[in-house]
């Protein structure tokens, strides 16, 4: 906990494993013991209405829906999560303490796509996958890469 604390900003602990930031995102980190962060404490619906297994990712069967990123691959580890508030600007994991971090990860909001991009370091961005509305992924394929993201309406 302390270590995801000093190497985020702002984030302040709201329960024993999780640290929550102003713009309402959630460190979520796995228990004692545990491989996978548990379900976030304010989750109510831990399953969409058509009862997909979203992996621990908040899926209200209403608005707003969230996007989440693993530290592990197979959806372990710390889990960062988002909700539709970031849609249209650039996100950057480094606020977060999740920076070259991610390794898989879900998209339960309908009707958003969710872009993730590294920073090559001379100032350009590559675009390494795209989250289709709806969808997961256990394994990113680009380990440790992810910089930044945005979430665009379709």
């Amino acid at each position: 906990m302390d270590a995801q604390l000093a190497a985020s900003k702002n984030g302040k602990q709201t329960a024993a494993n999780e640290i929550t930031y102003p713009d309402g995102a959630v460190v979520v980190l796995p228990l004692p013991g545990e491989a996978q962060a548990p379900p976030w404490s304010g989750d109510h619906h831990r399953r969409s209405a058509r009862g997909t297994d979203w992996k621990k990712c908040p899926a209200p069967t209403s608005e707003p829906s969230y996007y989440c990123f693993y530290a592990d691959k197979n959806w372990g580890g710390r889990r960062l999560q988002f909700n539709l508030f970031h849609e249209d600007k650039p996100v950057y994991f480094a606020d977060y303490g999740f920076r070259d971090q991610t390794s898989s990860w879900v998209n339960t909001a309908r009707g958003l796509e969710v872009i993730v991009d590294n920073d090559s370091g001379d100032g350009q961005w590559q675009m390494l996958w795209k989250e289709p509305p709806e969808s997961l992924s256990a394994s990113v394929g680009f380990d440790n890469a992810a910089d930044r993201f945005w979430a665009v309406r379709q």
